[in-house]
C-alpha cells in the first residue's frame, strides 16, 4: 500500500514541452535548408520566455531597491 502511495505522489519529469518541440523543428528547418528565416527567428522560442524572466527579475530588483530605500 505504500509503495502505491509514494508512486502516485511523485512529479512526472518526463517529456518535452511544447516551446522544446517548437524550438527543435524550427532548427531542423532551418539546418535542413527548407525555410530561409533568420537565426532570430529560429531562436525565438527560446529567447522570448527568457526575456521575459528577464524582464520580471529586473522588475523584482527594482522593487526590491525602492522598497529598501524607502526604509532608510
Amino acid at each position: 500500500m505504500r509503495g502505491k502511495l509514494m508512486e502516485s505522489t511523485q512529479p512526472n519529469t518526463g517529456g518535452m514541452g511544447c516551446l522544446t518541440v517548437i524550438q527543435i523543428v524550427f532548427l531542423i528547418l532551418k539546418l535542413a535548408g527548407l525555410v530561409n528565416w533568420s537565426w532570430w527567428w529560429i531562436w525565438a522560442p527560446t529567447l522570448i520566455p527568457l526575456g521575459i524572466v528577464a524582464l520580471l527579475a529586473l522588475w523584482v530588483l527594482c522593487a526590491f531597491i525602492v522598497r529598501k530605500a524607502g526604509r532608510l
